[in-house]
């Protein structure tokens, strides 16, 4: 069947979060047809959000399926 995976980078995870709802989610969802399997909801996503040691920047890691 197939999916979609990928990460959201952001100097905060509020930004993070936002980026993946304003950018990633409506493109994934309207555009490809796809559903979210990973985060399911901002509280969700906070708590798996991780901060790369290098850039310092926040990750959202995220996956849609069909």
């Amino acid at each position: 069947m197939g999916g979609f995976g990928g990460e959201v980078r952001a100097n905060t995870p509020e930004a993070a979060w936002v980026k993946f709802e304003q950018e990633v989610r409506p493109e994934a969802e309207e555009r490809f047809g796809l559903f979210l399997e990973s985060p399911l909801n901002r509280d969700a996503a906070l708590k798996a959000m991780w901060q790369d040691s290098k850039t310092h920047c926040w990750v959202l890691d995220y996956y849609f399926s069909k």
